[in-house]
Protein backbone atom coordinates (compact mmCIF):
# COMPACT_ATOMS: atom_id res chain seq x y z
CA UNK A 1 0.00 0.00 0.00
CA UNK A 2 0.93 3.47 -0.84
CA UNK A 3 1.13 6.34 1.78
CA UNK A 4 -2.37 7.73 0.51
CA UNK A 5 -4.19 4.42 1.34
CA UNK A 6 -4.04 3.77 -2.48
CA UNK A 7 -3.89 -0.54 -3.56
CA UNK A 8 -0.49 -1.56 -3.88
CA UNK A 9 0.50 -4.92 -4.60
CA UNK A 10 0.03 -6.34 -1.73
CA UNK A 11 -3.61 -6.36 -2.07
CA UNK A 12 -5.46 -9.17 -3.94
CA UNK A 13 -7.16 -8.53 -7.42
CA UNK A 14 -11.21 -7.85 -7.33
CA UNK A 15 -12.80 -10.58 -10.00
CA UNK A 16 -13.08 -8.35 -12.95
CA UNK A 17 -15.78 -10.12 -14.15
CA UNK A 18 -18.79 -8.13 -13.17
CA UNK A 19 -21.28 -9.11 -15.76
CA UNK A 20 -20.15 -12.84 -15.30
CA UNK A 21 -18.57 -15.70 -17.86
CA UNK A 22 -17.57 -14.62 -21.23
CA UNK A 23 -14.78 -12.37 -22.95
CA UNK A 24 -13.57 -9.30 -21.87
CA UNK A 25 -11.39 -6.40 -23.21
CA UNK A 26 -8.68 -5.25 -20.82
CA UNK A 27 -6.09 -2.44 -21.08
CA UNK A 28 -3.73 -1.31 -19.08
CA UNK A 29 -2.46 2.55 -18.94
CA UNK A 30 1.32 2.95 -17.21
CA UNK A 31 2.48 6.20 -15.82
CA UNK A 32 6.03 6.42 -14.34
CA UNK A 33 7.33 9.47 -12.83
CA UNK A 34 11.34 9.84 -11.04
CA UNK A 35 9.85 8.08 -7.70
CA UNK A 36 7.81 5.38 -9.16
CA UNK A 37 5.29 3.50 -11.77
CA UNK A 38 1.57 3.51 -11.74
CA UNK A 39 -0.72 1.49 -13.30
CA UNK A 40 -4.21 1.74 -14.21
CA UNK A 41 -6.26 -1.58 -15.43
CA UNK A 42 -9.34 -1.05 -17.24
CA UNK A 43 -11.48 -4.35 -17.86
CA UNK A 44 -14.64 -4.15 -20.28
CA UNK A 45 -17.18 -6.67 -21.94
CA UNK A 46 -16.11 -7.62 -25.23
CA UNK A 47 -16.96 -9.65 -28.62
CA UNK A 48 -13.35 -9.85 -30.31
CA UNK A 49 -11.77 -13.20 -30.61
CA UNK A 50 -8.44 -11.24 -31.55
CA UNK A 51 -5.88 -11.61 -29.00
CA UNK A 52 -3.41 -8.37 -29.00
CA UNK A 53 0.06 -8.75 -27.29
CA UNK A 54 2.28 -5.81 -27.41
CA UNK A 55 5.85 -5.92 -26.23
CA UNK A 56 7.99 -3.25 -24.95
Amino acid sequence: MGEGGEVGAGIPMPNLALTGKGRYRLRVYVRTTAADEEHLVVVFPGKSRKRLTLKP
